[in-house]
């Protein structure tokens, strides 16, 4: 159980306990809109439109070109769900994001966890390697100058400062940063 969950888990209790007692006082109604309310407040319930971000996740096909990211040399099998977290910073909920978590299998034996975190719009703005049984990102680092500006160039859904964007990411040879911008994107 990780300190968020343990924190939940009292928090739940210490709510249940307060409210039993507001029930027994004939308080119920109140009970209830404040149970509601402190849902809706902490994130005990996902608020966050992922809808977008998980059909563009599991779409086969992106699927795939997720994981030629990951492990450029390497064959896709698979990717399973793993959970759905909370997005915190100084270890205050943002309301609204969510952190998809999925692990991506490769043919020869690899899996990589990502982490991609969404905004409020369902739209996926960073991703994150949580843990790999290979080193992520060195393969399509390697082949991305000599293909990333024909890839750039080809999409007419970036603004002129998305362009510009990708194509330093493209100069940097950063596979990463060059996944969450195609993410980004995709999510839009």
């Amino acid at each position: 159980m990780t300190s968020m969950q343990s924190t939940n888990a009292i928090g739940i209790f210490t709510v249940a306990a307060w409210t039993k007692n507001l029930i027994r006082r004939g308080a119920a109604k109140m009970a209830l809109f404040f149970i509601l309310g402190l849902a809706a407040v902490s994130g005990f319930s996902q608020t966050a439109p992922t809808g977008k971000a998980v059909s563009v996740i599991e779409n086969s096909d992106n699927a795939s070109t997720i994981l030629k990211f990951l492990h450029f040399f390497s064959d896709y099998k698979r990717f399973e769900y793993l959970e759905t977290d909370r997005v915190t910073e100084n270890g205050q909920t943002i309301s609204g994001q969510s952190a998809l978590v999925y692990r991506f299998y490769c043919t020869d034996g690899d899996n990589t966890d990502v982490v991609f975190f969404v905004n409020q719009s369902g739209q996926i703005y960073q991703t994150k390697i949580r843990r790999s049984t290979g080193v992520p990102f060195v393969g399509a680092n390697i082949s991305i100058q000599v293909l990333g500006r024909i890839v750039v160039g080809s999409d007419d859904k970036m603004t002129a400062e998305d362009r510009q964007r990708a194509l330093d990411l493209v100069d940097k040879a950063d596979a990463h940063g060059l996944m969450d911008l195609w993410l980004e994107m995709e999510t839009l």
